[in-house]
């Protein structure tokens, strides 16, 4: 894993990583999103791991990864324009991987996380598979909607039907709600690569 985190951040260090949106345009987007300011030389990754290296292992600190999504497409290696791919529904596929079941939204018969407040809902699945009861995924998504859905409100009222009807879209994963999964996942998400592709 070191030899392998070493190559990545060396052919990293041999290009330039960008955005090719003007200044002001960028400072604007990072003034609406309340995002920090973007440190261009945050150019090597480094993994991290939680209690034992079969828990997270993610890759972090390139300041491509903590930039609204917004600017995500303005990217660019070497001055040339990039593309993301994109790995939908990454932890609900990997759950019923490792519960050997059907994904039917594979075939385009349904979306994974519903099209109402779609974003949120994501979110808040992810939340209910990685915190270990639901008090603290309560509490959770309180902070998700407070931060990034202010025009929802963020009572418990509200959350709870959020949650249930996130568990009753998959009944198939009961054994995984609430079950502090998120290192595991991470583990397994973290041997995916995430590519920019120029274009």
């Amino acid at each position: 894993m070191k030899e392998q985190l070493r190559s990545y951040n060396g052919f990293i260090g041999k290009h330039q990583l960008g955005l090719s949106l003007p200044l002001e345009e960028v400072r604007t987007v990072l003034m609406e999103r309340r995002s920090n300011p973007i440190d261009y030389t945050r150019n090597q990754l480094c993994r991290v791991f939680n209690e034992t290296f079969s828990r997270g292992g993610r890759f972090y600190q390139g300041w491509w990864q903590e930039i609204p999504s917004d600017l995500r497409r303005y990217i660019t290696i070497d001055d040339q324009l990039t593309s993301e791919l994109d790995y939908s529904g990454q932890h609900l596929l990997l759950l019923y991987a490792l519960n050997e079941d059907e994904f039917p939204w594979l075939r385009g018969d349904i979306d994974p996380y519903g099209e109402e407040n779609r974003d949120l809902m994501k979110q808040v699945f992810v939340i209910c598979v990685n915190e270990e009861n639901r008090e603290k995924a309560i509490q959770a998504i309180r902070q998700e909607i407070n931060y990034s859905h202010p025009d929802l409100t963020s009572t418990n009222q509200f959350i709870n039907p959020l949650i249930d009807t996130t568990i009753e879209k998959h009944p198939e994963l009961s054994d995984y709600f609430f079950s502090g999964m998120w290192a595991e996942l991470q583990h397994q998400d973290s041997k995916t690569p995430r590519l920019l592709t120029m274009f």
